[in-house]
């Protein structure tokens, strides 16, 4: 084998490496861009939760002011 060949084949194989690592670090900016997505989501479903809650206990308050009424 040639000093040249040699070369080559060390030329094309860093080649490759490089290419397989940018689509690696693509393929994990998606990953994350995915995780972001799902943290969003389930911080906006835990505050909806949170609203829903305060809500029902307001129902709750309410619910039992007009029975207290009816006792009247």
């Amino acid at each position: 084998m040639q000093m040249s060949d040699l070369s080559s084949q060390i030329q094309h194989s860093t080649k490759y490496q490089s290419t397989g690592l940018q689509e690696v670090l693509a393929t994990t900016h998606e990953v994350k861009a995915l995780i972001d997505q799902y943290v969003d989501s389930s911080q906006q479903m835990t505050q909806v939760s949170q609203d829903l809650a305060v809500e029902l206990e307001c129902c709750k308050t309410l619910l039992q002011s007009i029975q207290a009424l009816r006792v009247f």
